[in-house]
């Protein structure tokens, strides 16, 4: 007759494997998946600027230097209904950011801030 024995692992092994097992299920489901949100919509710095314009009545309100070395634009309608961040680098392309509505300019003193006036 023919024994087959059984060996089991040890009950940490298990749950290792068990938790390794979610992980990886978890990075395939969530991980690898990027939501079309996330990509960036970059053109000409020029053709931007025309059409937040033209489209939104937007014109440029802020700038700075990003860490990158990226120009960062804030882009504001007169009233604040839209705005939106770009990002133009150096060789000329400029990229969305971010873009929302109900843009609103605030004064350092109400919050107590030192820096340049506004």
């Amino acid at each position: 007759m023919f024994r087959h024995t059984v060996t089991r692992d040890p009950p940490r092994k298990s749950v290792t494997r068990l938790v390794g097992a979610a992980m990886l299920a978890a990075t395939l489901l969530f991980g690898a998946h990027t939501p079309a949100s996330a990509q960036s919509v970059c053109v000409a710095h020029a053709d931007l600027v025309k059409q937040l314009g033209t489209k939104h009545a937007e014109t440029p309100i802020g700038i700075g230097l990003a860490s990158n070395g990226g120009i960062v634009q804030v882009f504001s309608s007169e009233d604040g209904v839209s705005w939106t961040i770009v990002m133009t680098m150096p060789n000329g392309i400029s990229c969305l950011m971010a873009a929302g509505e109900s843009w609103e300019l605030i004064s350092p003193e109400l919050f107590n801030v030192k820096g340049p006036k506004v």
